[in-house]
């Protein structure tokens, strides 16, 4: 199951004139490497380009939500949300009608490429490439195991893989070139040894939930944000079913991790009860409803971190427990502009984070984004390190003093958000930045999450299956 044997083979095949195109379907590109570009005609491939495209970036949208740089209707009212999902369900439908027509017409030019070999349906893509291409068969039934495990992740989660990513990105060629050398990776010890760090049989690696929570988000990128994305996929479809039984496929998988939401929501099914796991999942996910509407932000108060922040210090004087806290900023003016369809000539501020409090400090964990920085990034960079009472207090000071405004954005907003979310705003939407101007009008609106308490078992509930 060598990629780099199985990639030589097709080119050799193919005189070595026709290279592996990460924006096709595998067995077009299979075709095309065995029988040379012609055999799929140009206008053809530029479809299967634009269809590929247009799936990652419906999955993209589903799985994460708008960045805090790119707000949309979506977000904004359940109405357009099932607008817009039900248009995007018609698509998709359509998409694979002609997808599957172009699977049969493939499937029997890659069967009389390999006369004795057959096409299995059940079977993901690559391993009926890996089949076919190298003859073998002895790993037939693991992989249907993995490919079950993968099909029930892709639907509920929406997760988009590295290879369908067609959008382009500074990371893009990286993840294209980590998709080539796991490309048929589909068992092996890298998940294993992430998830002993979560699994509650090897016991307890720190003396308190608040470090214990620290190392178990660390664990997660051990090998890399590939990995830990299909970690991230078992977590949340076992969330989705309100279990702490989850199944974990060897495969990697794409998240974007520079996405706020899934950064706070990672954060958050780690630690949270049992029986909050569908709450959890839900509280930052537009496609599972719990975005709030406009409606519902201009008839209930906005919570206080602030009030939640010393509550939570008072517990944790008290007993050797920790509070977690999810938070959402919400950018109200957005929403009004997205009911006169106006949103997307803007940018937005709003942001979601994780703040844990325990005995010894404080730690947020937080991604931010574009033109930020990813999660993995962020521990990285210590961002999610442990502060000590007076930090941590600047910290919720900051946050509170840039929700109580309301008015236009200033140079006084922009340095709190900065000192608090580690991003210029100003710069990045000023006249010379990459992104739209700020949103005219700034009026914030906070949603918090609280789950008081969390104790080692909270922390150590998966249990997980290997398929």
């Amino acid at each position: 199951m060598d990629p780099a044997t199985i990639l030589a083979r097709l080119s050799q095949m193919s005189g070595g004139g026709t290279q592996w195109d990460p924006t096709l379907p595998h067995m077009a590109n299979c075709v095309r490497m065995v029988q040379g570009n012609d055999a799929i005609p140009e206008p053809e491939l530029r479809r299967m380009r634009e269809e590929t495209a247009a799936r990652a970036h419906r999955r993209a949208q589903m799985m994460a939500g708008p960045s805090p740089l790119s707000a949309s209707p979506n977000e904004a009212t359940a109405t357009t949300q099932v607008s817009e999902t039900q248009q995007q369900s018609d698509t998709a439908n359509q998409t694979d009608e002609k997808a599957a027509s172009d699977a049969d017409e493939i499937t029997e030019r890659m069967q009389s490429l390999f006369p004795g070999s057959t096409w299995d349906p059940t079977l993901d893509p690559r391993a009926n490439i890996a089949r076919m291409v190298m003859g073998s068969t002895n790993l037939d039934d693991d992989l249907k195991r993995v490919n079950e495990a993968n099909a029930r992740q892709r639907r509920a989660m929406g997760i988009t893989q590295a290879e369908e990513r067609a959008e382009g990105s500074i990371s893009y060629g990286e993840r294209v070139i980590a998709r080539a050398k796991k490309e048929f990776e589909f068992t092996g010890t890298e998940f294993q040894e992430i998830i002993q760090a979560l699994n509650p049989k090897r016991g307890q690696v720190c003396n308190t939930p608040l470090l214990a929570l620290q190392h178990l988000v660390a664990s997660v990128f051990l090998h890399g944000p590939l990995r830990a994305g299909g970690l991230y996929g078992s977590l949340g479809l076992a969330a989705e079913h309100n279990t702490n039984e989850a199944e974990v496929p060897s495969e990697n998988l794409d998240v974007e991790w520079r996405s706020c939401k899934a950064a706070a929501t990672l954060v958050g099914l780690l630690a949270c009860p049992v029986k909050q796991l569908y709450s959890t999942r839900k509280f930052l996910s537009g496609l599972l409803g719990g975005l709030p509407t406009l409606k519902e932000i201009r008839t209930t108060p906005s919570a206080s971190l602030p009030v939640a922040f010393r509550a939570a210090k008072t517990l944790a004087r008290k007993a050797p427990v920790m509070t977690l806290i999810l938070v959402s900023l919400v950018d109200v003016h957005i929403f009004e502009l997205a009911a006169k369809r106006k949103a997307d000539n803007f940018t937005s501020f709003a942001h979601s984070f994780a703040i844990g409090i325990g005995p010894e400090g404080v730690i947020v964990w937080q991604a931010w984004g574009e033109h930020g920085y990813s999660l993995d990034k962020f521990i990285e960079n210590g961002g999610a390190r442990l502060r000590n009472w007076q930090e941590a207090g600047s910290f919720i000071d900051w946050f509170d003093r840039l929700t109580q405004y309301k008015g236009k954005w200033d140079a006084k907003r922009n340095k709190l958000y900065q000192q608090c979310f580690e991003v210029d705003i100003n710069s990045i939407c000023g006249p010379e930045g990459p992104s739209k101007p700020i949103v005219p009008e700034y009026e914030a609106w906070v949603r918090l999450k609280v789950f008081e308490g969390v104790q080692f078992a909270d922390l150590y509930k998966y249990s997980f299956q290997f398929l």
